[in-house]
């Protein structure tokens, strides 16, 4: 029983010295390309950095025009309440005048 465990364990050491053999090229082959390495993770890094100023750009952009919506929609909302407080200053007479000219308008455009 002895001898099957030696031969398990030079087996298992010689799988394991092939193993570090292999990881000892492979970080070989990768110095070699270390500088190319360091190029395209330079590059990959300035891309990066014009996405995220094009990203913040945008956000920039999108809270302008939720802003300038937000505005437009009190300004509609000021409108509104003024036309509400005119039409009813309106003599009854003037209003009634204004939805029939209001309805004729509809009426002709059907």
């Amino acid at each position: 029983a002895g001898s099957v465990q030696g031969v398990s364990i030079r087996e298992q050491l010689s799988k394991t010295q092939a193993a570090m053999l292999l990881q000892a090229k492979e970080a070989e082959a990768i110095g070699v390309d270390e500088a190319t390495l360091k190029e395209r993770l330079a590059a990959m890094q300035t891309e990066l950095t014009k996405v995220q100023r094009a990203l913040s750009e945008c956000g920039g952009r999108l809270v302008a025009s939720e802003r300038r919506k937000m505005d437009l929609a009190a300004e509609k909302a000021s409108l509104q309440r003024a036309l509400g407080a005119k039409l009813w200053e309106m003599p009854r007479s003037g209003l009634a005048a204004l939805r029939a000219a209001a309805k004729a308008e509809v009426t002709a455009s059907e």
